[in-house]
């Protein structure tokens, strides 16, 4: 055998053993792919304008969840806007006080969402686990989200691991 075949034949049977372990590690971590839906009703929107033109913004919302997350929200948020731009760009951080199921798992727990609206025709951000109680106590998770402009709901997606 030659030199480059064998070089081929230890690759291939490389990439085999990663096809097939790769997925069993990944099992075996507990980690587990969460996505759904997230809608809103705002309940508070407390805007100060500031001299630079922007604003402060905070502000209350009731949510719910579906999909990977199943269960409604009380979300509180501060933001900062900012006229750069043709339409601006809107910056904060929410927290979301879930209650409801994670992958069927009843429990509640704190969520902290970072967003960014660029005046791009949507908004998005990355959501994570902060803490779990009763049957989520110890869950932990990361993902992302996004809203288009005239959607009604957001989109997540991202993974969980459960205690």
């Amino acid at each position: 055998m030659t030199k480059t075949r064998s070089t081929l034949v230890a690759l291939g049977l490389v990439m085999l053993l990663m096809l097939l372990l790769v997925p069993a590690a990944t099992a075996a971590s507990g980690r587990t792919a969460v996505d759904g839906t997230w809608s809103w009703v705002t309940d508070l929107w407390e805007q100060k304008d500031l001299p630079s033109g922007g604003a402060t913004i905070y502000g209350e919302e009731t949510g719910t969840w579906e999909g990977g997350f199943s269960g409604t929200s009380f979300d509180t948020f501060k933001a900062v806007y900012q006229p750069i731009g043709e339409l601006g760009f809107f910056v904060g951080t929410l927290w979301v006080n879930f209650d409801g199921e994670v992958n069927g798992v009843s429990g509640e727990m704190l969520m902290r969402v970072n967003f960014a609206d660029r005046g791009d025709g949507f908004m998005d951000g990355h959501w994570s686990i902060v803490k779990g109680w009763d049957g989520l106590e110890g869950v932990s998770g990361q993902g992302t989200w996004i809203i288009w402009y005239g959607e009604n709901e957001a989109v997540y997606s991202g993974v969980v691991k459960m205690k």
